[in-house]
């Protein structure tokens, strides 16, 4: 049964989800930005596609500087900020991009979800000890990593052995503590409207994923094994693809438009006063259909432009951290 404050908290989102698909004023484009020629006639057709094809330039007049370079990256693998990674023991897609914190520094959405995710776990450090921290998975991966260790020097009465530290890997930092997902509805509640937030343009809903560094130690005489917690960090974790994974988003469309797809912006062309709903389903078109014929097109022109890409990426932020300076140490192994 859904508690008082969860019907609230749903309605709450309803409404602004409403608001958002038909309250909030359209974004402003023009294709003023196209000159003749640059596409051929028939991919003229379908505007939400031309609009696509517009937006890093678009976003940029709007001063929405992510939302510009994360779509340049994703057409093209490369915008003014640089150009994507490779790292192929990635899950899914061997492209990311890293960005600082600071990139989103007007997005209440953002601040609050690296604040409130870093609080959380320093204050269930304490917990580690306890009877429901013994099956929490958040503590998982630093138990297995102290029974190896324990394994490891087994023949000594007393040790001491750091965690590998999460800031020197790039995938699968150790040790990891889990995730919080952050969709559109945090966004609407936040009073962030889609249609006016840059990070909401250049991301869409993220997570925030969370690290421990720490001492594992052992004492003479003391069969425990200990943590010691060092360090915690947090970085947010975005997926730049096109699926429909978040219902308040996909609802937002529907509202919009009639798909139910994943909202991603009204826009309004006041040349002609023509509105466009972009959503999942356009990117996913504009790969297979439009990025073909688009390089065919330059390929016939013999042109130096740039070859469409339209690759998925993975895009994380530096550690937002807590050192832990109190001396506590938490039995984690009896």
């Amino acid at each position: 049964m859904l508690r008082s404050w969860e019907v609230e908290l749903g309605a709450s989102v309803l409404r602004a989800a409403r608001n958002a698909a038909l309250g909030v004023p359209a974004l402003k484009w023009e294709n003023k930005a196209l000159s003749k020629g640059d596409l051929p006639e028939d991919l003229l057709v379908n505007r939400n596609l031309v609009l696509i094809y517009l937006l890093p330039k678009i976003f940029a007049k709007l001063d929405f500087r992510m939302s510009s370079f994360n779509s340049s990256l994703w057409q093209y693998g490369k915008g003014d900020l640089g150009k994507l990674n490779r790292n192929t023991t990635l899950p899914g897609t061997e492209y990311y991009w890293q960005f600082k914190t600071s990139d989103f520094d007007q997005s209440i959405t953002v601040k609050k979800a690296l604040r409130s995710t870093l609080n959380t776990n320093v204050n269930l450090l304490s917990k580690i000890g306890s009877t429901e921290g013994i099956t929490d998975e958040r503590w998982g991966k630093l138990r297995s990593f102290a029974a190896d260790a324990t394994v490891r020097n087994k023949e000594k009465a007393s040790w001491s052995v750091g965690t590998p530290d999460y800031r020197n890997a790039v995938t699968s930092p150790a040790i990891y503590l889990g995730y919080t997902a952050w969709n559109t509805a945090d966004f609407l509640v936040n009073g962030e409207m889609p249609n006016r937030s840059d990070a909401y343009g250049a991301m869409g809903p993220f997570a925030t994923r969370s690290y421990l560094h720490a001492d594992i130690k052992k004492y003479s005489g003391d069969e425990t094994i200990y943590v010691k917690p060092k360090r915690v960090g947090v970085r947010i974790w975005d997926s730049y693809d096109f699926n429909n994974n978040d219902w308040v988003g996909s609802l937002v469309g529907f509202l919009a438009s009639g798909r139910a797809s994943q909202f991603l912006g009204s826009w309004l062309n006041p040349a002609d006063a023509s509105a466009i709903v972009l959503q999942n389903a356009d990117f996913i078109e504009f790969r297979n259909k439009f990025m073909p014929r688009y390089n065919q097109f330059l390929e016939e022109k013999r042109s130096g432009l740039p070859r469409l890409q339209c690759k998925d990426f993975y895009s994380f932020s530096e550690y937002v951290e807590k050192e832990i300076t109190a001396p506590d140490e938490y039995a984690l192994l009896k």
